[in-house]
């Protein structure tokens, strides 16, 4: 089942794509993720999109992002030129942060003094540019 969230008519809405066309209106048994952690929804939506009397919402919609990021990770120390910038040892494991609540994008720092973020991953331009 591949699932979807979708907008219509100013509205958001969950979804799953049929193999016929067109999208199943999920909105009502939960989100994306109601739909994947929820197994008795999962199940419904299983159910509704294998009927083949079910209605397919084809025109006037625009498809969004599947899921709404509840919090942005990041991963500190991650290659030599931070290592070395910082005096640090290399860490034996991955340096996660995650920056406050108070963090404005784009960040230059995290909620963690003496480490940099690097949000060229999302803009393509080097993080130094900022």
């Amino acid at each position: 089942m591949k699932l979807v969230t979708f907008e219509m008519d100013g509205r958001m809405g969950s979804g799953a794509l049929h193999p016929d066309g067109g999208i199943v209106d999920l909105t009502d048994l939960g989100g994306v993720l109601e739909l994947l952690t929820n197994a008795e929804a999962r199940m419904a939506a299983e159910r509704r999109l294998a009927d083949p009397a079910g209605k397919r919402l084809t025109q006037g919609l625009r498809l969004r992002a599947p899921l709404t990021p509840r919090a942005f990770i990041c991963i500190g120390l991650n290659y030599m030129d931070h290592v070395k910038e910082s005096n640090a040892r290399v860490p034996a494991r991955p340096v996660v942060v995650s920056p406050s609540a108070q963090t404005r994008w784009p960040a230059r720092t995290t909620s963690s003094p003496g480490m940099r973020m690097s949000p060229s991953r999302w803009t393509g331009r080097p993080s130094w540019a900022w």
